[in-house]
């Protein structure tokens, strides 16, 4: 059979891109003792712990938490005590955005996967190379990897009042494929978007844009809520079925 033709049902095949994790930092932290504090004027404040990173740009971030450092949950999702966390990047750091609680003493565990956004600016930088002792994550051949179909950038133009700009992107896969976008919801700041058609859950300013994402089986959308009158762009990521 062909390989290219068939390339998603190969464990590996090198002619497709799969996604590169350049960092992955875990940990923990207590708030308010390891946090600082965001302050929005009269839409209130935000606490965020921060992990100093050596990148120099903005990475495409992933995250998983728990509160008892046993049972892990994705970043951007609720659990029964009505914590929510996030995360996004900038070029020094990363950060996660910490629920609000009144004990000091209550601690979360992190887990934070930092992808590398290739068409970022124009510089393209090295990076350090990552040693199994430094992150035990190596290529293993007999697991199956999520192979990228498509990545890109989303261009949007600047708004305001809410106005809306939608931007398909066609595949052909012929089904619904996993997909991942990441924003900028302010300037130089790259945040993964809540999708499954959610708003962004951590609007929190009015200079905050918002995402939604729609994927269907012949193409995946965009829409933004421009409140921020600055141009922004998003990063998307096709993936095949590993079937």
């Amino acid at each position: 059979m062909s390989v290219s033709s068939n390339a998603k049902d190969l464990m590996f095949f090198s002619g497709f891109t799969v996604d590169k994790i350049v960092r992955v930092y875990t940990g923990s932290y207590k708030i308010p003792t390891n946090t600082i504090t965001r302050d929005y004027g009269f839409l209130g404040t935000q606490e965020l712990f921060r992990i100093p990173h050596d990148l120099g740009r903005p990475v495409a971030t992933d995250l998983q938490w728990s509160i008892d450092n046993v049972n892990w949950r994705e970043g951007g999702v609720y659990d029964n005590t009505l914590f929510t966390m996030g995360t996004f990047s900038d070029k020094d750091y990363i950060y996660i955005i910490a629920p609000y609680v009144s004990s000091s003493a209550s601690t979360f565990y992190y887990r934070v996967y930092c992808r590398w956004i290739d068409d970022f600016d124009n510089t393209n930088p090295s990076i350090t190379a990552i040693s199994y002792n430094s992150q035990p994550i190596q290529f293993d051949s007999r697991k199956n990897f999520q192979k990228a179909y498509e990545m890109g950038v989303i261009n949007f133009t600047a708004g305001t009042g809410g106005a809306t700009q939608t931007v398909s992107v066609p595949h052909t896969l012929g089904y619904a494929p996993n997909a991942k976008v990441w924003v900028e919801s302010f300037k130089d700041e790259v945040w993964l978007l809540n999708g499954g058609g959610l708003s962004n859950l951590f609007n929190v300013s009015l200079n905050q844009d918002e995402y939604e994402l729609t994927i269907t089986n012949s193409d995946i959308s965009v829409k933004i809520f421009k409140y921020s009158n600055q141009a922004r762009r998003a990063w998307y990521r096709i993936y095949y079925d590993a079937d």
